[in-house]
């Protein structure tokens, strides 16, 4: 059960990914004209390189093991997994339509943070301060992002996609 625990949050990325870009996916164009009224300059180039650094984060507790590290690193992706969920709720409660990942931030993210990290907690596998750092890096990581993306955003009827 440990080792397979461990890389949880790898496969709720894969999975998530795979909603947003592949099936049903347009994330990325979806991304670029929210919140509605606006576009933002988002690359298909940042997308990847956002993915791939997420996606390396979520196989660090596999790779790392049933260590004290594993676990801190397990909280960490399922803090911004949480984080994650929370935007993509957001943005359908604003929007009032689909937003690509929604389905599976709800089914698999959200969960997983709430289960998983009640289990790190509950067996002692993490302490106050992981945990708190953990959650600290999820929230950062949302907040990063939000500010990212609405420093790239053009307000307005005039906002034209950069080609």
């Amino acid at each position: 059960m440990t080792s397979l625990f461990l890389w949880l949050p790898a496969i709720a990325f894969a999975t998530h990914a795979f909603e947003e870009f592949a099936w049903p996916g347009g994330f990325g164009e979806w991304h670029r004209h929210y919140p509605p009224g606006n576009v933002a300059e988002v690359s298909d180039r940042f997308l990847v390189v956002i993915n791939v650094v997420f996606g390396v984060l979520t196989l660090l507790p596999g790779l790392l093991g049933p260590t004290v590290y594993g676990y801190a690193w397990w909280l960490v992706a399922a803090a911004v997994e949480a984080a994650n969920a929370v935007f993509h709720v957001g943005a359908v409660l604003r929007t009032r339509s689909y937003a690509p990942g929604v389905a599976t931030s709800v089914a698999l993210y959200l969960p997983l943070a709430l289960a998983g990290g009640w289990y790190v907690v509950a067996t002692g596998r993490a302490n106050a301060s992981t945990i708190t750092q953990a959650v600290l890096g999820g929230v950062l990581y949302h907040l990063w992002s939000a500010r990212k993306h609405a420093r790239a955003t053009l307000a307005g009827p005039a906002a034209a996609p950069r080609l």
